[in-house]
């Protein structure tokens, strides 16, 4: 079985890590709690890592949590660019142009 993970799955990941609370990250992304949980068990257990610490009462990132975040920024950051400039590139006319006279 393959250990595989969405962009959506960084997604997520980043935005627990941003607002530290699981159940947070849900409400704002209007999911629910258990899709988020599940996001994260993906991711970790694709990456083979414990990206958070949880207890009952709190939930922090562990060091190879902190460690994926600027790549994961990088990635998804680099990803939107890529998207950015494929709109661009259709929306702008390219290509030579002849004029007859």
């Amino acid at each position: 079985m393959s250990k595989t993970y969405s962009l959506q799955d960084l997604e997520l990941f980043l935005r627990v890590a941003e607002t530290g609370n699981m159940s947070e990250a849900a409400r704002q992304l209007n999911i629910t709690n258990a899709a988020v949980s599940a996001a994260i068990k993906r991711l970790e257990l694709a990456l083979g890592v414990s990206l958070l610490e949880r207890t009952t009462r709190s939930l922090h990132l562990s060091a190879a949590g902190e460690s994926l975040i600027p790549y994961v920024q990088h990635a998804l950051g680099a990803l939107g660019d890529a998207e950015s400039e494929l709109r661009n590139l259709q929306t702008s006319v390219a290509g030579e142009i002849s004029i007859g006279l």
